[in-house]
């Protein structure tokens, strides 16, 4: 292996096609056996492109292979499971260093079937540092993300197919994944015990499955299960803690749903609420967006 060369990786629109909001993105690289992750980066709206920078050991034989995935996950702190799976790149040392010394990004492209893809292209450049010892423990080697107990297992398997179901939902578009997505998300919920950290994920990722079903099944009487979820979530997540303000943005999403389809002025001026302490420019424009409906009402009657 080379020592912690110095790799700089970026996607380009690796929120392309969600159909959730995710509150970062990481890659995990792999080869000879071993896997390291790059830091989670917080996503923003605005992010059409998402940078990592950090020292991985590369193979020094060119013929070696190497992996590369993009991940999308929807908690910082702490993460439930390995989030959605978004797009894998599998190429020789030799294709990597070539691109790299050409700034050449690799090229993705939806697969057949697929709807909608994330990660238009990948670029990744490397500054070798040869003859330097390596050091693994300046890039993190994976492991498990949770405790090994039987318990928490069958928390993040449950969580992690559910993510899997749903990115396959995102790709295909078969309803039969979408409920599938939101079993899975029901079990891992139910065993996760009340007052455990990752009680609020689970919530969370239940709400979003549940919220996408509503809407394909148009029941708008059942948003009231995302809602109260969301709720509970932010229970968990008091001011202060990393994941409320992405927790807040998914509530808001679940009543402007309402919102659009039903008018209701109580969700507008909840929906209002919601973002208004972090995000005053999305909090303008949700205002202005209400008051208008209102005033239109208000012509109608008079």
């Amino acid at each position: 292996m080379h020592a912690n060369d110095k790799v700089d990786i970026q996607a380009k629109g690796p929120a392309l096609g969600l159909r959730r909001l995710p509150a970062g993105f990481y890659t995990v690289v792999r080869h000879s056996a071993h896997e390291w992750r790059t830091e989670n980066k917080r996503s923003s709206v605005s992010d059409d492109v998402v940078e990592w920078r950090g020292p991985i050991p590369l193979p020094s034989d060119r013929s070696a292979t190497v992996g590369l995935e993009v991940y999308a996950t929807f908690e910082f702190q702490p993460m439930l499971g390995t989030g959605e799976h978004l797009r894998k790149l599998t190429i020789t040392m030799d294709q990597l260093l070539d691109r790299s010394a050409k700034h050449i990004p690799f090229t993705l492209f939806p697969k057949n079937g697929d709807i909608v893809s994330p990660c238009s292209s990948i670029l990744v450049t490397i500054k070798q540092r040869n003859g330097e010892s390596s050091d693994s423990s300046t890039s993190r080697v994976l492991g498990p993300l949770c405790s090994t107990t039987g318990t928490l297992n069958e928390l993040e398997d449950a969580t992690n197919h559910g993510h899997s179901a749903l990115s396959r939902y995102r790709k295909h578009g078969g309803k039969r994944d979408l409920e599938c997505s939101v079993a899975e998300f029901e079990q891992a919920l139910n065993s996760c015990p009340v007052d455990h950290a990752c009680h609020a994920a689970a919530q969370s990722n239940l709400a979003m499955a549940k919220l996408i079903l509503c809407q394909v099944e148009d029941m708008i009487a059942s948003l009231e299960i995302p809602i109260q979820l969301y709720h509970d979530a932010l229970a968990a997540r008091p001011v202060g803690h990393c994941d409320r303000p992405s927790t807040l943005v998914q509530l808001a999403v679940v009543y402007l749903v309402r919102f659009e389809k039903q008018r209701d002025d109580v969700d507008g001026a909840r929906l209002c609420l919601s973002c208004c302490n972090y995000m005053p420019a999305i909090y303008l424009g949700l205002t202005m967006q209400v008051a208008n409906h209102q005033w239109t009402r208000i012509q109608g009657h008079a």
